[in-house]
């Protein structure tokens, strides 16, 4: 069904039997006794993104959730990462926001209790979906959030012969970016998360220890935590040594950004 259902979705034939085979044959099956089926449910819904949820007066789309949201905290882990992967395509549709801010939070968590038994970049992508998707308002969770994304950095970062690995690290670096946007308003919780950042920064910038490839994310993270706030904080003044050691040894094709 995964396969052709972008052929169902094209087609007037089928197109509009959709919600009824969502509603009888995908969201039992979240249920289901088989940890492989439940599974399954969860995977397939990726593929049937592209419905539109506000038939049926939003029902389907209330069934879905409900089911990604059990498979979140389902026992078997492939059932879970499955699930949030799924939820970083659902949360667009028109409707489902207004379903999940009441769970945000317990989500968000849930997310980074998954992050912590599988190593996936798309459930990485689907947490900067929802980064993306509700903007400001997981702005009080901000500091929480940034920390576990650089915990989780530091470790893909230690696995620097692994590809995978450090290109997950890079996705950890890509959210904290999309988290920092998010609360470029908040001056706030920016200077909550300018000591939670500065290990990270340094890192970053002190030649030797394998982060160079990573400076243009920490030359952005520093855009948002100096332009974003009406003054610069003796914390951040802390960085301009190490940028400027940067900028002396080896970063002179960085001089425009630095």
């Amino acid at each position: 069904i995964a396969v052709i259902a972008k052929i169902l979705l094209e087609s007037n034939a089928y197109k509009n039997q959709l919600h009824p085979f969502l509603i009888y044959h995908v969201i039992p099956e979240f249920q289901s006794p088989v940890p492989f089926i439940r599974s399954r449910a969860c995977w397939v819904i990726e593929y049937f993104n592209e419905v539109d949820w506000k038939e049926n007066n939003g029902s389907t789309l209330q069934g879905v959730l409900q089911g990604l949201l059990m498979g979140l905290k389902d026992p078997a882990i492939p059932v879970q990462a499955a699930a949030a992967c799924s939820m970083r395509l659902i949360i667009s549709a028109e409707g489902a926001t207004d379903l999940i801010r009441p769970m945000l939070r317990d989500i968000i968590g849930e997310y980074f209790r998954i992050m912590d038994q599988v190593e996936s970049e798309s459930v990485l992508s689907a947490l900067q979906a929802i980064v993306l998707q509700f903007g400001v308002e997981i702005a009080d969770m901000a500091p929480t959030m940034v920390q576990h994304l650089i915990n989780i950095f530091n470790t893909y970062a230690a696995s620097a012969e692994d590809d995978e690995a450090a290109f997950n690290a890079s996705q950890c670096l890509d959210t904290i970016a999309a988290i920092l946007e998010a609360c470029d308003t908040r001056e706030d919780v920016l200077l909550q998360l300018e000591p939670i950042m500065l290990p990270l920064l340094k890192n970053i910038f002190t030649e030797g220890l394998d982060c160079f490839e990573y400076i243009d994310n920490g030359v952005q993270f520093m855009g948002y935590l100096t332009y974003s706030s009406d003054t610069i904080s003796s914390t951040l003044w802390v960085m301009c040594g190490p940028l400027l050691q940067v900028l002396y040894n080896w970063g002179i094709d960085y001089i425009t950004e630095i």
